[in-house]
């Protein structure tokens, strides 16, 4: 070894890699984004319901409807187009950045009553969650004993951009056999095993959704278990995004929201 860098890669493969890079434009001064991880909940067991369950606490308690949102994992992300998800998560944000009836309350005793006379249902379901004997290990865990919490044992941690998964935006797998980038659309949210791009431009889509994309992303990205990559936060933000004209632009346009609607009639 000498004092230069060096790779496993054959000399034409590099060339192909350095012509990528050379010709594009990084994913984050592109999208002028960074993408945002879905939500961390600490407890997934106590935050993400089928709809069985959320038809049940909805019944108990109407109120409870705004705060049961659709919800996406991982797997559930599809190329170009997913479906609308069957899945809820209860968010409840945390009352450090939000204002809830019980925001003012004077300590937790009191802010915990407020919080069940306003939302029983949701306060009878996550108060079984408060704090269990792990069969498996026999230790304590819970909404109480968790890190990722608000200022109260059943709020989710402070995040500063809920209002992202409500927009059109980019969502795809933290872990892939295959590019799977998605435009969604409607307001869902993302569990911790997914990420939001806050853009639907076509062109970033295409460019991710790329045989060339992917050849460039199998060499990019961090090979894992059965060879799944991970395409973390700071990997993808230096991936390399072709520089458009404006033709291409234009048939890009079409073209993405051709295979939108073949996606989903497909699904």
């Amino acid at each position: 070894f000498g004092s230069s860098s060096w790779t496993l890669e054959p000399p034409d493969v590099m060339a192909i890699l350095l012509k990528m890079r050379q010709s594009s434009i990084p994913l984050e001064e592109f999208a002028g984004a960074r993408p945002l991880n879905g939500i961390k909940t600490g407890l997934n067991k106590a935050y993400l319901v089928d709809k069985a369950v959320r038809d049940k606490l909805v019944r108990d308690d109407p109120k409870a409807t705004d705060l049961l949102r659709p919800y996406l994992r991982g797997q559930d992300i599809a190329r170009w187009y997913t479906p609308e998800p069957e899945l809820f998560m209860i968010v409840l944000k945390s009352s450090g950045d939000h204002e809830w009836p019980w925001s003012a309350a004077a300590n937790e005793m009191d802010a915990e009553g407020i919080f069940a006379k306003s939302y029983p249902s949701l306060y009878r379901h996550l108060k079984q969650f408060e704090a269990f004997e792990d069969p498996d290990t026999g230790q304590l865990v819970g909404l109480r004993i968790r890190q990722d919490q608000g200022r109260f044992w059943w709020e989710l941690r402070p995040c500063a951009y809920y209002n992202a998964f409500e927009r059109p935006r980019l969502m795809y797998q933290a872990i892939q056999f295959y590019p799977r980038y998605s435009i969604v659309r409607s307001a869902c949210y993302g569990n911790n095993k997914t990420y939001a791009l806050p853009t639907d431009d076509h062109w970033i889509a295409a460019c991710l959704n790329s045989p060339a994309g992917w050849y460039f992303a199998w060499r990019h990205f961090l090979h894992m278990k059965d060879e799944a990559l991970s395409n973390d936060q700071v990997k993808i933000n230096t991936f390399p995004i072709a520089r458009p004209v404006d033709a291409s632009r234009r048939d890009c346009e079409r073209i993405v929201e051709r295979l939108l609607l073949a996606a989903a009639d497909m699904q």
